[in-house]
């Protein structure tokens, strides 16, 4: 199983960062609590074809995480 990845960003005038990824049983679940939790909701919950669920979230503080539940092994 892959444990990072790269790509180029998609906004040039975005500079270089890290984001961590969380594995999490339920992104839909996860983007609601954080919601409720008062966390802020970058990119809603969405699917990368072959690889899983994903979205990208900031926390009251402003750290930014994603979530991701992979597609299962086939």
């Amino acid at each position: 199983m892959p444990q990072a990845g790269l790509m180029k960003a998609l906004d040039p005038k975005v500079p270089p960062m890290w984001l961590p990824y969380i594995s999490v049983a339920d992104v839909d679940a996860a983007a609601k609590r954080v919601a409720r939790l008062g966390g802020k909701v970058h990119a809603e919950p969405s699917d990368i074809p072959g690889i899983g669920r994903f979205a990208v979230f900031a926390d009251p503080s402003g750290a930014t995480f994603a979530v991701m539940t992979p597609t299962a092994a086939k």
